[in-house]
C-alpha cells in the first residue's frame, strides 16, 4: 500500500459519502434529542401542579421558589425538614 491510498481499499468518494452520511445522522439525532427535551421541559411542570390542583386546600406559595433568596430557601427547607 503506497503512500495517499485509502485505508481497505475503498475509494475516497466511498469515505466521503460515509462522513457526509454519519454527520446529517448525527445532525438528526441531537435536533430530536432537543425537541423531545423541550417537551419534557414544558410538560414536567404541568405534571407537578397536578397533584397541586388535584387536592383541597392545597398552597401555591412555592410556585416561585426559584426567585427566592437563599436565606429564604434555607428557611423553607428547615421548615419542611421539621414537618417532615
Amino acid at each position: 500500500m503506497g503512500r495517499g491510498e485509502p485505508l481497505f481499499d475503498y475509494s475516497e468518494n466511498w469515505q466521503l459519502v460515509i462522513n457526509t452520511g454519519t454527520t446529517i445522522v448525527t445532525f438528526l439525532m441531537v435536533f430530536l434529542i432537543q425537541r423531545f427535551q423541550n417537551k419534557d421541559s414544558l410538560v414536567m411542570p404541568l405534571k407537578l401542579n397536578e397533584p397541586i390542583a388535584a387536592t383541597k386546600g392545597a398552597s401555591n406559595r412555592l410556585i416561585n421558589a426559584q426567585d427566592f433568596t437563599e436565606e429564604e430557601a434555607e428557611v423553607l427547607h428547615n421548615f419542611y425538614w421539621r414537618l417532615r
